[in-house]
């Protein structure tokens, strides 16, 4: 599917626009860049969606074919965000000697990336109302999907391994392990012996096998 969108030659207060995508997802992700450019440049709450139509190359209007407007764009830049960050540490997590110590340190560096991005904490200090929870573990948080991507590999041969509880998803794993290391992000006081010790002596035995024998519910 072509997307492409051209205007009538310019007049005053028009410049000629041009930009061809060969899809929508290109599209969409061309206009997401450019939203996140924005945003580091002038913050969410000051950043419009004309600003972005012209970072992108394109009218405003065009714009709203592909995203319903800005919040949308700041939950998909977070997406993009975390997706670079975590993403720099998937080795730790496929190249581990086992599952617990792969888990250990790709969360840890995690913690610490997503802590210390600048970006992130820009978007965080200018969106109006808009948190961690609220972008990380909302009602149909994207991360969720993204944290499938991830470890869903790592998690399903841990299962067969026996080293992971198999009466849970691994969309409610994921889901609670998001929520785990948000408040570990949130808590500046904490440093790396204590964090690494917090997944070693609640994380970890609330995914082994024998957590499952305990349930009460």
């Amino acid at each position: 599917m072509s997307v492409s969108e051209t205007r009538p030659p310019s007049g005053p207060g028009r410049p000629p626009i041009h930009r061809q995508w060969d899809n929508v997802d290109e599209a969409r992700l061309a206009i997401v860049a450019a939203a996140r450019r924005c945003f580091s440049r002038y913050g969410v709450q000051r950043t419009t969606m004309e600003d972005i139509g012209k970072e992108a190359g394109i009218p405003r209007s065009y714009l709203y074919r592909f995203v319903s407007g800005r919040d949308e764009l700041v939950i998909s830049v977070v997406f993009q965000l975390t997706k670079d960050i975590v993403g720099k540490y998937e080795p730790l997590l496929i190249q581990a000697p086992s599952f617990a110590v792969g888990l250990t340190d790709m969360a840890i560096e995690a913690v610490h990336g997503m802590r210390n991005d600048p970006e992130l904490e820009n978007l965080l200090e200018t969106t109006p109302g808009m948190g961690l929870p609220e972008l990380f573990v909302g009602p149909g948080a994207m991360n969720i999907q993204l944290g499938l991507g991830f470890l869903a590999p790592a998690l399903e041969k841990a299962r067969q391994n026996g080293k992971l509880r198999d009466d849970v998803t691994d969309s409610e794993i994921i889901e609670w392990l998001i929520s785990v290391l948000l408040m570990m992000i949130l808590r500046h006081d904490l440093d790396v012996e204590r964090e690494r010790a917090m997944i070693r002596r609640f994380v970890l035995p609330g995914l082994s096998p024998w957590a499952a024998e305990c349930d009460v519910s």
